[in-house]
Formats: structure tokens, C-alpha cells, sequence
């Protein structure tokens, strides 16, 4: 329980520091992406740097069940270098240069408003695919092509009822 409350509360500060309930205000920060870059590159490599010295260094094993000091770094550094990776994607591809610009692409705004029925949706795909394919012995091609089609009806059910404007809510 500890283990996991601490994924939380890292979980919790990250946020934060990504969507702070008090921006700053722009004049102070120059490029608040920039800055933003900076603590997540820096988060990431300090989380890869212990979680690297947890299972070389001291040798301790990976374990989710007990949600150990290993698993604990291993989930900060996965999600902030993944996070990083957003951020990176986001300053190459997309400009946000107005504070009050839409930064959420259309499929990941559809993901957020249905979370709840991706989740179900995911879980009953997830359940026809091992019913009706033995994937265990599936080839590289046929794995490939059910994962692909697999994310393209998740993305088209969710995009669709966001065009729709649907949402549910519980």
C-alpha cells in the first residue's frame, strides 16, 4: 500500500508541475515549455539514474505485487520519460505560442472526455482476441495486424463519440 501511495503522490507532483493550479505569470518565465522540458528531462534521468543503481548496483528485483523501491522508479521513470517524450513531440510538431492556445490533440481530448468507456471497450476487444485467437502462437504479422486493427477501433469508437459529442459520465 505504501508503495503504490507513493506512485500517487509522485503522480500528484508531476502533475503539478506540468499543470500548476497557479501559473506563473508569463512575464516572469520567457518559455514556460522550455522550463517545463527541463524539470521532466531532469526528473526522467534522475528516476532512470536510482532505478538504475536499485537493480545493478544493489540488486534488488522488480516486484509489482509488493510495489518495492524498484517498482516505484521503474513507473516515475517510465512515466516521466514518456511524459518528456510528449512534451518533445508537442514543441517539435504542434505550435502553442499563445498562453491560452488548445494544446490537446483531437484523439487525446476524446480519450479524456470517455475515459470510462475506452477502459470497457478495451477490456471486452481485449477478451474477443483471446477468445478467439490463440496468441501465444500467433505469428509476428498477425499479432501486428490485431494490434493495429485492434487501436483502430478503440481510436475510431472514441474519436466518434467525441465528434458526436458524446460522453458518459458516472
Amino acid at each position: 500500500m505504501i508503495g503504490y501511495l507513493s506512485i500517487f503522490l509522485v503522480g500528484v507532483d508531476v502533475g503539478r508541475l506540468i499543470l500548476p493550479t497557479n501559473p506563473p505569470a508569463m512575464r516572469y518565465i520567457k518559455s514556460p515549455q522550455i522550463a517545463l522540458f527541463v524539470s521532466l528531462l531532469i526528473c526522467s534521468i534522475l528516476s532512470i539514474s536510482v532505478f538504475q543503481i536499485s537493480t545493478k548496483l544493489v540488486s534488488l528485483e522488480v516486484a509489482r505485487r509488493f510495489a518495492n523501491l524498484p517498482y516505484i522508479l521503474w513507473v516515475i521513470a517510465y512515466n516521466t520519460t514518456f511524459l518528456l517524450g510528449y512534451l518533445i513531440v508537442q514543441l517539435l510538431f504542434f505550435n502553442y505560442n499563445t498562453p491560452n492556445a488548445d494544446a490537446v490533440p483531437y484523439t487525446l481530448e476524446a480519450i479524456n472526455r470517455n475515459g470510462l468507456s475506452l477502459f470497457l471497450l478495451a477490456n471486452v476487444l481485449t477478451g474477443l482476441v483471446n477468445m478467439t485467437i490463440n496468441t501465444l502462437e500467433a505469428s509476428n504479422i498477425k499479432a501486428m495486424a490485431v494490434l493495429s486493427l485492434y487501436a483502430l477501433v478503440i481510436n475510431a469508437v472514441v474519436a466518434g463519440m467525441r465528434y458526436k459529442g458524446w460522453t458518459v459520465k458516472l
